[in-house]
């Protein structure tokens, strides 16, 4: 195969139109790292004989020991269509090119991070299925009728998940417009209340084009090992020729047991989703950019960085040692000779310079005196820089630097540029709050295990962009505007669960193992590490192998010291039930009741558990402000440093943003007590609001302390001072 050159792929970053972002799907062991070996192989990458062994985007030591992909890592390919000429049968080049920025995600439920991340800079997945799994035809010997028939079945149990995922965000659309139709209707009064009794229908939705068939050409059948791949129409194409037959109609017979029966074409309307024409909605140049991916210099620029991965100082292109060539090898054997005559004229250096047999030194090629300044400035000036590129090797010996894995959705991005950096909470009404300002030192084209240094990404690629750290911790936005909508943020499918307590073996080696948490965190977009009451250092992973992978990070890249790993803490996760659903199991005790008493039995204390009404809970969620008000007006009464946490001040920005008032504390408590009333047949919130102890969590939430001892009263929160 010929190769690809660095060159030849810069210079199709350029088209925008023939660049497609692609990330490989699969479960695990399906085959997603040998079809890419076989890809690259196409390129010239690796030889076609190694596809399948060498396992060439699995660039970490335990993904190859395992033989399972842990991260997920991107590698640009070219591309050339072929078509048929349209004179013969000879097969030509077309002149259509393409770039293929190929992402090869981890199958194991474990990294389920990596994929969102990587899935979120693609334009499409190919999804990978292993249909033979080694036992179709050796084990199981299946006829070639009941292979089809397998093939068959597994196409459709696809389906069948596409079609849930489908009606799932159907349901959930229609959910959310029904609740925001609800909310008008109570807003706009009694009136309405006709209105809500009428029966609302869910929209249909045409989804005839989202399922896989064979005969529609969305079905490839391939073997990444043999090297070959087709599709239907292919033998559509042959057979059409040779039998007089309709190649439409082929497609269906190859695939099909009989031939559909004809239907009438009949017109067919588009969903209303559809309909819109993308060009007007767009309301401004952002978003204008994001859509059509203008290149151009006046077009906004707007990244969306999925993660941070760490990559050792070495590998950098600016790092990498240079493989000096013949030519080059005797001009600095040819300076170093004159530095050796210059020295021994002038008495200067050291002895073992002066060593060096004079029978070596050719006199005909000592120039004149300006030229052997000229060179020995030369010669002193590499040896400077090789001392300092010595020294700063010996001072971090395995520096790790964080490269970010990025998309450009609009513009040019360029190195030197300063761009805006924003974090995933950013809001456009508060653009000077989760916003920094950055300058591009490096941009990279990832080609799998090494990176190429680039001076400018054209929109539409998939590229690496170093010096976003202290900036950017997982992922980001970064955009040439402050007025730029939030791309970052990403729900987790699986959230962490494995949680361990670390410690150095070392004591005094306490602050390596702070800061190897703090570049793990940075490096890995599902680990949480958090520092718990009581000192201990501890990390939430996503199951065992992936906290095996971030413990071995630990050790041998970031921390680089013995660490001491607890045995698994479980989280307990509690909730409250109404009591009506379960019954007590002893007739002299409520159930929800939690009796503790001092060892002297003199004391005895009962506490209850009680759900909320749900009005009540979206009360006080919608009056947190007000809450936060009460807070501030008891602190300085009692002159308690209580403060709300960054989570709830975010809760109650928001609030703000939405116009909620601050209620008075007379009028707050008043509203409470007739939410409280409206509940129908319960008298244990009669008067509830007087004993209202303290709100939670945090201070501020939706939970209530409230005393209900007999004969004891305490000045509640509706008399603070």
């Amino acid at each position: 195969m010929p190769v690809v050159t660095t060159a030849q792929l810069v210079k199709l970053q350029s088209h925008t139109e023939n660049i497609r972002n692609i990330c490989i799907l699969a479960h695990v062991d399906h085959g997603k790292t040998t079809l890419s070996d076989s890809l690259l192989a196409s390129n010239g990458i690796i030889s076609s004989k190694l596809a399948g062994k060498v396992r060439y985007l699995d660039s970490r030591e335990d993904e190859q020991e395992r033989g399972i992909t842990m991260e997920a890592s991107g590698i640009s390919l070219y591309f050339q269509i072929l078509r048929k000429s349209m004179e013969g049968e000879e097969i030509i080049k077309n002149s259509d090119e393409y770039l293929i920025n190929l992402i090869d995600a981890p199958g194991h439920v474990d990294f389920s991070s990596e994929v969102s991340t990587a899935s979120r800079l693609c334009d499409g997945a190919l999804i990978l299925v292993d249909v033979v799994e080694d036992r179709l035809i050796t084990e199981l010997k299946l006829t070639p009728l009941e292979a089809q028939a397998h093939l068959n079945k597994i196409v459709e149990q696809v389906n069948a998940i596409v079609g849930t995922y489908f009606a799932g965000d159907v349901m959930e659309e229609e959910t959310k417009r029904h609740e925001a139709e609800k909310e008008r209707l109570l807003r706009q009064g009694k009136e309405l209340e006709s209105e809500s009794s009428t029966e609302i229908t869910f929209e249909e939705r045409d989804d005839s084009n989202i399922y896989f068939t064979p005969e529609s050409g969305n079905v490839v059948f391939a073997s990444a090992l043999d090297g070959w791949a087709f599709r239907i129409e292919q033998f559509a194409q042959i057979y059409a020729t040779r039998l007089g037959i309709k190649e439409s109609i082929l497609r269906k017979v190859l695939w099909v047991d009989q031939l559909p029966s004809p239907i009438v074409a009949q017109p067919m309307r588009l969903p209303r989703m559809l309909s819109i024409d993308v060009k007007e909605k767009p309301i401004n140049e952002v978003e204008r950019g994001l859509f059509s991916c203008d290149v151009s210099d006046s077009a906004p620029i707007v990244a969306y960085v999925s993660k941070m991965f760490a990559v050792h100082s070495d590998m950098l292109p600016e790092n990498r040692r240079k493989q000096l060539s013949a030519e080059e090898l005797r001009e600095r054997g040819r300076l170093q000779r004159i530095a050796r005559l210059h020295s021994s004229d002038t008495h200067v250096g050291e002895k073992s310079v002066l060593d060096a047999p004079t029978s070596d030194i050719d006199h005909s090629e000592i120039p004149i005196s300006e030229s052997l300044d000229a060179s020995l400035e030369q010669l002193h000036l590499q040896s400077d820089i090789d001392s300092e590129n010595a020294m700063i090797s010996q001072q971090n010996p395995s520096e790790e630097t964080f490269v970010g894995f990025s998309r450009l959705y609009s513009g040019t991005i360029r190195v030197g540029q300063k761009l805006y950096v924003l974090g995933p909470k950013y809001d456009p009404a508060f653009p000077d709050k989760h916003c920094s300002e950055v300058t591009v030192k490096s941009l990279y084209l990832m080609m799998g295990r090494e990176l190429e240094s680039l001076q400018e990404v054209p929109a539409g690629n998939v590229f690496g962009i170093g010096g976003l750290e202290g900036h950017i911790l997982k992922n980001g936005t970064l955009s040439s505007t402050k007025e730029c909508k939030n791309l970052a943020g990403v729900s987790l499918e699986s959230a962490p669960i494995v949680r361990v307590a670390l410690e150095p073996a070392d004591p005094s080696e306490i602050n390596k193992l702070i800061e190897g948490l703090r570049l793990l965190n940075q490096a890995d977009p599902c680990v949480e590490v958090l520092v718990q009451e009581t000192g201990e250092h501890v990390i939430l992973t996503a199951g065992e192998v992936h906290l095996e992978r971030c413990l071995r990070d630990l050790k041998e890249r970031f921390a680089k010291i013995e660490i001491q790993v607890s045995s698994p803490i479980v989280p307990f996760r509690e909730t409250i039930v109404p009591v009506s659903e379960h019954q007590p199991n002893k007739d002299n005790i409520q159930r929800g009741v939690v009796t503790l008493s001092t060892p002297n039995k003199y004391c005895t204390i009962k506490l209850r558990t009680v759900p909320l009404p749900s009005n009540v809970t979206a009360f006080l969620n919608q009056h947190a402000i007000t809450i936060k008000s009460i807070i501030d007006e008891r602190q300085r009464c009692n002159k308690i440093d209580l403060h709300a946490t960054e989570e709830y001040e975010d809760v109650i920005k928001e609030i703000t943003i939405k116009g909620e008032d601050i209620l008075s504390i007379e009028e707050f408590f008043r509203l409470l007590q007739l939410e409280f009333d409206k509940v129908a047949g319960n008298e244990i919130w009669k008067n509830v609001v007087e004993n209202i102890w303290a709100f939670g969590p945090k201070r501020v939430g939706p939970n209530l302390l409230i005393n209900n001892v007999h004969n004891y009263t305490r000045r509640s929160y509706p008399t603070l001072c």
